[in-house]
């Protein structure tokens, strides 16, 4: 018995494993893209919260420039206003009270007399009034004096409205003198 050669016939098996072939590279190529399209989108999100990252650095140098300039300012109108002030030439509130009722507020720039006030006159818009025109010529803060003698009966009373006027303003630096405590050291 002979035995008959069958004729074996593989493209179909090959037309199977080149369409495998050929889904797998599509897949990975699909897988490649999609990758790609995610390091994009991350370079996209860096790049933003970089761009971020520098406005928020150029504001803080701005602000930081700025302080640096109205800190310059400030500096030399201090040293103005403390040049002033050791010339003698301050706001000075000088506080007599004659008696319990009383009293006469005598507001002094330097050694000149800007203005008298008594127990009739409002005290607040006043010396409001006269730290405003000061806060002009010496660009925004002032150094007063307040001279009163706490010995004096009423004394207290108009001290206190002062005090409260002065502490209620900005920019104001005062230095507060008892006369009564240095006429008492001096005997």
């Amino acid at each position: 018995m002979r035995r008959k050669d069958i004729p074996l016939d593989f493209t179909s098996l090959l037309d199977i494993a080149l369409v495998l072939l050929f889904f797998f590279i599509m897949a990975s190529s699909f897988d490649i893209n999609k990758a790609k399209a995610e390091i994009a989108q991350e370079k996209a999100e860096v790049a933003q919260a970089e761009q971020a990252a520098l406005e928020k650095e150029k504001e803080y140098n701005a602000k930081i420039d700025m302080a640096m300039e109205l800190s310059a300012d400030n500096g030399a109108d201090l040293y103005a206003i403390i040049e002033k002030y050791q010339s003698n030439k301050s706001i000075k509130l000088i506080l007599n009270v004659e008696d319990g009722a009383h009293w006469v507020l005598t507001v002094k720039d330097g050694n000149t007399i800007v203005k008298e006030l008594t127990q009739n006159d409002s005290i607040d818009t006043a010396i409001h009034d006269i730290i405003e025109q000061a806060r002009k010529n010496t660009n925004g803060t002032v150094l007063c004096d307040f001279i009163y003698d706490g010995n004096k009966p009423g004394s207290f009373s108009v001290y206190s409205q002062i005090s409260e006027v002065l502490r209620s303003t900005e920019n104001i630096y005062w230095a507060e003198t008892d006369i009564s405590t240095t006429e008492a050291g001096n005997e």
